[in-house]
């Protein structure tokens, strides 16, 4: 990642660079692990890009609990940064089943036998919205949270205006995954 993302800020950098009037960059979810709250070297990438234009960036990763006992487990995240440092952060409310846990694990613990790279990602309980400008509230939900209407009219009761997915879709490669994903 430490090699990626200089290839990443520098199209960032350049996006910025063609589009003065951006009012917010969006850094989707990618595979390597990112965390503004807890790398240093993804905090000062980020903070050189913001500070050059002063525009705030939402960016998708993951965060490992603060707790010793829990090594191992993550959380899915948005973090929400502006030019004066982080300003808020999401930790995904629904999970993706077998991709980021293992249902029925604690029931059926050979499961991980048969899922050994399923994730350990612990769910977050807190809808987050976050103040762009003096109009505009923005609602994440990371990857497919959006196809939860709950989530989105808790996000509205709160304030929020504008929901923004930061979602990768590469995945579904050349299937029709990603459209489906749009439909829904």
């Amino acid at each position: 990642w430490l090699k990626e993302i200089q290839q990443v800020t520098a199209l960032t950098a350049d996006l910025i660079h063609r589009n003065p009037e951006l009012g917010l960059i969006v850094w989707p979810e990618i595979p390597p692990p990112l965390s503004y709250v807890q790398y240093e070297e993804d905090k000062s990438a980020i903070d050189e890009l913001i500070g050059t234009r002063e525009t705030p960036m939402l960016v998708a990763g993951f965060q490992q609990p603060e707790n010793e006992n829990d090594r191992g487990i993550y959380h899915n995240v948005a973090e929400f940064i502006t030019p004066q440092g982080i300003s808020g952060v999401y930790r995904k409310k629904v999970l993706l089943p077998f991709g980021e846990y293992l249902p029925f694990e604690n029931l059926f613990p050979w499961l991980r036998q048969i899922f050994p790279q399923a994730l350990k990602y612990r769910p977050g309980h807190e809808t987050a919205v976050f103040p762009l400008a003096k109009e505009i509230r923005l609602l994440p939900l990371i990857c497919y949270e959006s196809l939860f209407p709950e989530l989105v009219r808790e996000g509205v009761d709160r304030g929020a205006n504008v929901m923004v997915n930061p979602v990768d879709d590469a995945w579904f490669a050349a299937s029709a995954g990603a459209q489906i994903h749009m439909a829904l």
